[in-house]
């Protein structure tokens, strides 16, 4: 049952926020998941609403998920929104009603059943804990092997963003910036500081947002236990560089979906100001000597 601390009316309304983009079945496993997840818990104390934004998806996904899930509010993207502006539009959207949390997800993560026993321990664990609510993140892993893929949460460990992952321990963490494979984060967050921020393009909106609630005295924690499943299947780009011509390795490297340096810069000029000459020259180091970087990257990264 939901915990009466975290009641702030008979009825927790809740709105998942997604996007995606030529992950038709993916898309609609994860949906799925997220259905079942809250079918397994009292819906008599909980309301699902769903924003996706199909950014320009080309293999059918809208129209499976209007025939799979008609109550899925969709929303079309013009092809060029990547995650961060997509997550923005449904988020923006998500907004014009008054729920009580905000669950960002990832199109390619698969939740646990167990899902809202632990947003809603580590809600209350934040209420004791700090007087107010805040984000909760939630790690995953690989289904097959049990390996932790993204953690949900890292620590600070130096002013130039040197950072240490967070593992889940059996009760809440806080850390000091978190992955929105899954997050969920109260409306007391959202009129404190917003939402993610669209001038991302694709990655770093997530870190951005968690940094800016830490600053602004928010909570973050990472729930006790493993969330859900999903596949990291980011690869190091770097090593087929070296069957790329310059323009290939250069355009790759400023693509929102490949190195995404722009971000990257933006992201790290905001918050650790210092690290940014080391990221311009990592990057460029990439691009100019592949070879060398490999041989090196070590003791650069």
């Amino acid at each position: 049952m939901i915990p009466w601390a975290t009641l702030n009316s008979f009825m927790i309304r809740i709105a998942a926020i997604y996007t995606c983009y030529n992950r038709k079945e993916k898309t609609l496993a994860a949906l799925t998941s997220l259905y079942e997840a809250f079918d397994s818990y009292n819906l008599q104390k909980v309301s699902l609403s769903i924003y996706l934004t199909d950014d320009g998806s080309t293999d059918g996904t809208s129209a499976a998920i209007k025939s799979a899930f008609p109550n899925v509010k969709l929303l079309k993207g013009s092809g060029l929104l990547f995650w961060s502006k997509g997550m923005h539009l449904a988020w923006s959207e998500a907004q014009k009603t008054n729920y009580d949390f905000y669950f960002l997800l990832n199109d390619d993560t698969f939740v646990y059943p167990f899902l809202l026993e632990q947003i809603f321990s580590t809600h209350d664990y934040s209420l004791t804990k700090f007087g107010k609510s805040g984000i909760y993140v939630g790690g995953t892993e690989n289904k097959e092997t049990g390996v932790v893929t993204y953690c949900g949460g890292f620590v600070r460990k130096s002013l130039i963003f040197s950072k240490r992952m967070l593992h889940p321990s059996g009760k809440p963490q806080a850390c000091d910036l978190g992955t929105a494979n899954i997050m969920a984060i109260s409306k007391e967050t959202v009129n404190k500081i917003g939402i993610i921020d669209n001038t991302y393009p694709h990655g770093f909106g997530d870190y951005d947002y968690t940094i800016r609630a830490r600053k602004a005295g928010i909570p973050v924690l990472i729930a006790p236990k493993i969330c859900g499943h999903c596949e990291n299947d980011h690869i190091d780009p770097i090593p087929s560089f070296l069957n790329k011509n310059y323009r290939q390795r250069l355009d790759y490297l400023y693509n929102p979906a490949g190195l995404n340096l722009k971000s990257h810069l933006l992201f790290v000029k905001r918050f650790f100001p210092m690290r940014a000459p080391f990221v311009w020259i990592n990057g460029h180091l990439k691009v100019l000597v592949p070879r060398f970087y490999l041989k090196t990257k070590s003791w650069l990264n």
